[in-house]
């Protein structure tokens, strides 16, 4: 509206008052025209009268967080009283409350998308140290070295550099991603077919 319009490009109105003093802003349209003399002129010119502007608050630290007001407008004087502005109070309770159960949810689903990767990364880096160890003959804690170690040599992920590892392994029978274009060269292709040359091949985490 251009009544919201103007009181935001003055940076001054009922509304941008509301969410400064966190209060209830109540009052007829002429009332306050030194102070919302853009506001007053712009509510005139489309005959609103009276005017009710509440915050919108979502519990948070603190005072909470003011996330914007709620606007109510009538083209006669006497629209709004102490009753009106109580039910605008709860409605915003209302709808704040909403909204903080929204972004809970939010928050609770990225963090169980998180957890999920986690999960995924975490049997990955484990089989690769089980090829590791069973190929080098090796400790668990000597395999998750080298892995590390590949991974800042490369500036990789650790858990791409384990997924790079088991794909190599497995014959790229793991669809993930297609391989890097060095992966053969960091991680040779080992096969059951061929467990000579995959024990005695050396891989991309040796220290040679």
């Amino acid at each position: 509206m251009r009544i919201d319009e103007e009181q935001y490009a003055a940076d001054r109105g009922p509304c941008l008052e509301a969410e400064r003093v966190r209060e209830p802003v109540r009052a007829v349209v002429g009332d306050h025209a030194a102070v919302w003399p853009e506001f007053t002129a712009a509510a005139e010119q489309a005959g609103i009268r009276a005017y009710l502007s509440v915050p919108l608050i979502v519990e948070g630290a603190g005072q909470g967080e003011l996330v914007g007001s709620f606007n109510v407008y009538s083209y006669r004087a006497e629209a709004f009283d102490p009753f009106d502005e109580k039910l605008m109070r709860l409605l915003t309770i209302a709808a704040s409350a909403a909204i903080g159960n929204a972004r809970r949810w939010r928050g609770a689903a990225e963090t169980v998308g998180q957890l999920e990767a986690a999960l995924v990364s975490r049997s990955v880096i484990d089989q690769a140290k089980g090829v590791l160890m069973a190929l080098h003959r090796i400790t668990s804690d000597e395999a998750f070295h080298r892995l590390v170690e590949r991974s800042q040599r490369t500036n990789t992920k650790l858990s791409d550099v384990a997924d790079d590892l088991m794909r190599s392994v497995t014959g790229d029978r793991i669809p993930a991603k297609p391989l890097s274009p060095n992966v053969k060269r960091e991680w040779p292709r080992y096969t059951p077919a061929l467990d000579s040359r995959f024990r005695s091949h050396q891989t991309g985490c040796d220290d040679s």
